[in-house]
């Protein structure tokens, strides 16, 4: 069986450990990269969304308004004093 000295295998260890740690933490830092790097394409296209549905939304009301004011409703001519005037059933209520 061999044995190491009781100084060099705990050092060994450590170094062992220490280079591990130094990998995660690199690891670590290189998600945390790639998260902000999602948020940001995040708010770009959560901007980018909201330009689009302001300009579709800003059509849509102008379409409304031209509709609107192409196709006036035509007002009812007033009835005049020499017709007969009716009302619901037909009767006529001039006398």
């Amino acid at each position: 069986m061999l044995r190491y000295p009781v100084s060099l295998a705990p050092q060994a260890n450590l170094r062992e450990k220490t280079k591990q740690m130094k990998a995660m933490a690199s690891e670590l830092n290189m998600y945390q990269a790639q998260v902000n790097e999602y948020k940001y394409e995040i708010e770009r296209l959560v901007r980018e969304l909201n330009e689009m549905k302001r300009k579709y939304f800003e059509g849509k009301r102008r379409e409304q308004q031209e509709r609107e004011r192409t196709i006036k409703a035509p007002v009812p001519a007033a009835p005049s004093a020499s017709q007969p005037r009716f009302t619901g059933g037909g009767f006529s209520l001039a006398q």
